[in-house]
């Protein structure tokens, strides 16, 4: 077989097989409906955890978990599944208010999860995030906490 022809039928056979996963839904990103599926989401994988609170990213596709424990619980949309992380507080990813509305900069320091920019619905839930990541407990978890 000659080379022009070989590269023919290797072109045609990767544009047929992503041609097939778009038609069969995996090129569709998942969105979270509310805190409950995220939450579902992250207990999949982490049965033993007891999530005190769950805040939503606006476009649904990253939430964050506030755990009983005091870790964190993090579930990011990749294509139509989700990953679930879970961190001990100060011991995981960076987070800084960012300068513009409800948003936070997430570093994960780790080469497998990029740096992320998470916009909320108000800054209650933007610092709530960043005091949770920066080692400290959110001021409204630590009233959830003694109110159990």
């Amino acid at each position: 077989m000659s080379l022009p022809v070989l590269v023919g039928v290797v072109a045609f056979g990767i544009a047929l097989v992503v041609f097939l996963v778009h038609v069969t839904g995996g090129s569709t990103r998942l969105v979270m409906a509310d805190g409950a599926q995220a939450e579902a989401l992250f207990l999949a994988d982490h049965e033993d955890a007891q999530v005190r609170r769950v805040m939503l990213t606006d476009n649904g596709q990253e939430a964050v978990l506030l755990l009983a424990d005091g870790g964190i619980g993090f579930v990011h949309s990749m294509g139509s599944k989700a990953v679930a992380l879970r961190f001990k507080a100060g011991a995981g990813p960076v987070a800084k208010p960012a300068s513009d509305g409800p948003s936070v900069i997430i570093a994960f320091h780790d080469m497998s999860m990029p740096d992320l920019t998470l916009t909320f619905a108000d800054a209650r839930d933007r610092d709530s995030v960043a005091a949770a990541l920066s080692g400290g407990a959110a001021p409204d978890l630590l009233t959830e906490l003694e109110a159990a």
